[in-house]
């Protein structure tokens, strides 16, 4: 058994580098080699609270950034995430 011990998030073995310097290596292994193509990528950013959810979203080929305010509603931000899709795919053809 070793004699260093972990826990959720932390590394208590001495031996490894000081977390700064592995978290940063660590970053750069999980990074997307894929470049993300705003052309093409709807991007939604949720703010969820117990009596409602904000969401703004970055939709390809409209110039304005859709701001919605919803009721805690799975169904009304899908809906509302798919009109922003058929929107960009809309204004493409």
């Amino acid at each position: 058994m070793e004699s260093a011990k972990s826990s959720i998030g932390a590394n208590v073995n001495p031996a490894m580098e000081p977390p700064c310097h592995s978290s940063a290596s660590r970053m750069t292994s999980v990074r997307s080699l894929t470049a993300l193509d705003m052309d093409t990528t709807l991007i939604a950013v949720v703010e969820l609270s117990l009596s409602s959810w904000l969401v703004a979203g970055i939709v390809p080929g409209v110039e304005r950034q859709p701001l919605k305010k919803l009721k805690t509603d799975e169904s009304a931000l899908l809906a509302l995430l798919n009109r922003w899709r058929d929107e960009a795919v809309r204004l493409r053809t």
